[in-house]
């Protein structure tokens, strides 16, 4: 499973990304399937990632070839030596980069994948203040650095987490902001297929007041049973349902037994349906967390909704 500290990075930056919030309060599902009354907070949602499953044992029969979303023991971040990247720190701007720039290893599609960059003050005599460190790219996100004075040979860390949303290779930049001045941190990864079967829910055109309904299903590519222990969401426009059989008097929903969702090996089921109804017209971006008791999958919503659909 992943570790604590993990989870809450990775969902910090993804709980406040929300636009248009103009639609009633979001459904939380828990995990016995019910809908919870009061919607979860930012704070309230990152605290829950963070504890949830921490301390649960995980079988290590995973198949090969199957991410995890924890960090590595050895940084996904060093450079290959074919890559064409290269630092682009000025000469005048007493900080360097390690690694020199940022390469992830291929990453699957909707799990968030967590690199450490340090910024080292490489003066002896002068302070650097990291005024502010903000990315340039949907596909990476870094937490939000308050102002931090660097004094000869402090260094400061930072995660950096990558979301695959599509295949093949991305290019990406972090801006960095300092008192000797600002320069682009280059970043690359490679996306490639979700073993859970799992990829970006994108709309480009739905028509204003019309229902959007998308099922959400799920693979599990592991040698042992796959629980998924809570579904949410932060958005307010984004609602969950369970899957039409759990919808009908007191029939459960498929695999719901005991509190959590249950897949086999190699099964795959539909486990969560999304719902969205745009009352404006305009770009909705939000995501859908799932966390289970191997990984934290994290699917990239974004739907457009326009005042009338041409067909």
């Amino acid at each position: 499973a992943c570790l604590a500290p993990m989870r809450s990075i990775v969902c910090l930056w993804l709980l406040a990304a929300s636009t248009l919030t103009q639609a009633p309060a979001p459904c939380e599902l828990n995990a016995s399937g019910d809908c919870l009354d009061e919607p979860r907070d930012a704070a309230a949602a990152a605290s829950a990632v963070s504890s949830a499953g921490a301390n649960e044992h995980v079988d290590a029969s995973v198949k090969a070839g199957v991410p995890r979303s924890t960090p590595p023991k050895a940084p996904p971040s060093m450079p290959s030596p074919d890559a064409v990247a290269t630092s682009t720190v000025p000469d005048h701007v007493p900080i360097a980069m390690h690694p020199p720039f940022l390469e992830y290893e291929p990453w699957p599609l909707c799990v968030p994948s967590v690199a450490t960059v340090e910024l080292i003050n490489t003066s002896e005599d002068e302070d650097v203040e990291i005024h502010s460190i903000s990315q340039l790219s949907p596909l990476f996100h870094v937490a939000q650095v308050n102002r931090t004075r660097l004094r000869p040979g402090d260094n400061l860390s930072l995660s950096v987490v990558f979301l695959p949303r599509e295949l093949g290779s991305v290019r990406g930049e972090l801006l960095i902001q300092t008192s000797a001045g600002g320069f682009f941190y280059e970043l690359s990864a490679t996306g490639m297929a979700s073993p859970y079967g799992l990829k970006p829910i994108n709309a480009t055109h739905v028509s204003k007041d019309t229902a959007f309904i998308p099922p959400i299903e799920l693979t599990n590519p592991h040698e042992q049973q796959l629980r998924i222990k809570e579904v949410f969401t932060s958005e307010n426009f984004l609602h969950l349902m369970l899957p039409p059989a759990g919808m009908r008097g007191d029939q459960p929903a498929p695999g719901l037994e005991d509190g959590v969702w249950k897949l086999e090996p190699s099964e795959r089921k539909h486990v969560i349906s999304l719902s969205f109804t745009g009352r404006t017209p305009g770009q909705y971006e939000g995501y859908v967390h799932i966390l289970t008791d191997y990984d934290t999958l994290i699917i990239p919503v974004s739907i457009g909704v326009s005042a009338s659909y041409l067909q």
